[in-house]
């Protein structure tokens, strides 16, 4: 009898029936809120979101101490460490030459990093820039 052992991913003759690969069931609470946005620059690699990084982002209606976020702030879409005070918050980069960001009426919240991807070929699509 021939015994086989998968490491990886299952030849297709095996996965035949089977629904198609995807990562949504256990990335993402509510698809049709869910978008891309592609890592543009360094603010947050000490946090493990490298440049050009593909980025899932959900919005939400509570954002937890910590996590990270995209926020429109200064003119800017940014990825930063939302960070709540007695007062509101801080957007914090990981890198510390860069300034925080005290949360006021003019920011904007547009959703929680779910995930962040590091591709190592090049991308068939063009997804929007976030500015770090």
């Amino acid at each position: 009898m021939l015994e086989i052992e998968y490491t990886g991913f299952e030849p297709q003759a095996v996965t035949e029936g089977r629904p198609p690969l995807s990562l949504d069931s256990l990335l993402i609470h509510n698809p049709n809120l869910a978008f891309f946005a592609r890592m543009q620059g360094y603010a947050m690699q000490r946090a493990g979101v490298r440049h050009k990084d593909l980025l899932l982002i959900e919005p939400s209606e509570y954002y937890a101490n910590d996590s990270l976020v995209l926020v429109f702030a200064d003119g800017q879409a940014l990825i930063r460490r939302w960070q709540r005070t007695g007062q509101g918050g801080l957007f914090v980069p990981s890198d510390d030459k860069l300034p925080t960001i005290p949360y006021d009426d003019s920011c904007i919240i547009r959703g929680q990093v779910i995930a962040s991807i590091t591709l190592h070929t090049r991308p068939r699509f063009m997804l929007p820039e976030v500015v770090s």
